[in-house]
């Protein structure tokens, strides 16, 4: 049993056979004090063209979620289950919230666009002395030579050529007059989309906080197989052990082995797991875990479970002289 004081499990959404995590308060508690790391699979907004840095959900692997529910560290939420057909009257009472909300912030851009420009500093105050001084001597450079020439200048109301006005002075200048008047014209219409259902007022998550309970309803039947079932207890050997674990199929392995953050430390081992103590690993694999190990820089852990005792052995193999 939890204590009292222990925090509240971490939900964990399922949807078909992903398990996903949505708030950004539950992804930093599950890293910093149960050292589950998962990996980001949203795309960000603002860089949507891109995969190399992503944002949430955090998707789970599933030797992680069996951990978290076992330790009682979360609970399984059957998304299907958790959205319900609204009441008439519900449904009445949340459009009707929105369409407030809706009015409300367009109110207050309104008011953004026809706030007052703030007063102008001392630096901006020197920058226009100095480009009405340059108009000055410009035009009064013109009206020398036209007369000179013997010709007539033809001035506009700010006493420059039109013809031969200087786009960037003319420029400043239409922005210094328009500086202060509010905008005539009404803002564009705008729509804002909620981020997360969670706050619908129909919505009732369907939790499960045991396995068997989850297999029961038929969300969740991993582990299901002698090899699934060896996977879990090499994962969770590994944690008790104070590791860090993140996916290893890059490596040809289960898992990378941290021996903290990995946004601190490299791995050391590439785990995998095998489905007990006296299950045959080929020459070849040995050989092959050998090599990759040394490409990588690091040893390859094959870790054996037995069924009959739910101990796990670790046995490492590196190069000779390896590091």
């Amino acid at each position: 049993m939890s204590s009292p004081h222990a925090p509240a499990p971490v939900p964990i959404h399922i949807s078909g056979t992903q398990a996903l995590v949505w708030s950004v308060d539950d992804i930093a508690t599950l890293r910093t004090q149960h050292r589950i790391c998962g990996s980001l699979v949203g795309t960000l907004p603002a860089a949507a063209q891109q995969n190399v840095f992503l944002g949430v959900p955090l998707l789970l692997a599933r030797e992680e979620v069996v951990l978290l529910v076992e330790r009682q560290l979360a609970v399984l939420v059957d998304e299907r289950a958790s959205y319900p057909a609204p009441s008439a009257r519900q449904f009445q009472e949340w459009a009707s919230a929105r369409r407030e909300e809706v009015v409300q912030q367009q109110k207050q851009r309104e008011a953004r666009e026809r706030r007052p420009p703030p007063v102008l500093g001392e630096e901006a105050l020197r920058r226009r002395e100095e480009r009405e001084a340059r108009r000055e001597r410009e035009r009064a450079a013109r009206a020398a030579k036209a007369a000179e020439e013997g010709e007539e200048l033809l001035e506009d109301k700010d006493g420059v050529l039109p013809q031969e006005q200087d786009q960037p002075a003319a420029a400043a200048a239409a922005l210094d007059k328009s500086k202060g008047k509010a905008p005539e014209k009404d803002p564009a219409h705008w729509v804002t989309i909620p981020s997360s259902s969670l706050s619908l007022p129909w919505y009732t998550p369907r939790t499960y906080a045991t396995l068997a309970a989850a297999r029961s309803a038929g969300l969740w039947t991993y582990p299901t197989t002698r090899g699934e079932r060896a996977k879990c207890a090499a994962f969770r050997a590994l944690w008790e052990r104070g590791h860090y674990l993140g996916p290893g199929l890059k490596f040809g392995g289960d898992w990378l082995v941290y021996p903290g953050d990995p946004l601190r430390y490299h791995s050391h081992f590439v785990a995998t797991a095998l489905a007990g103590r006296d299950g045959t690993v080929r020459p070849m694999e040995v050989i092959a875990f050998g090599r990759l190990g040394t490409a990588t820089k690091k040893a390859h852990l094959l870790c054996g479970w037995d069924e009959g005792t739910g101990q796990v052995s670790f046995f490492s193999i590196e190069w000779a002289n390896f590091g």
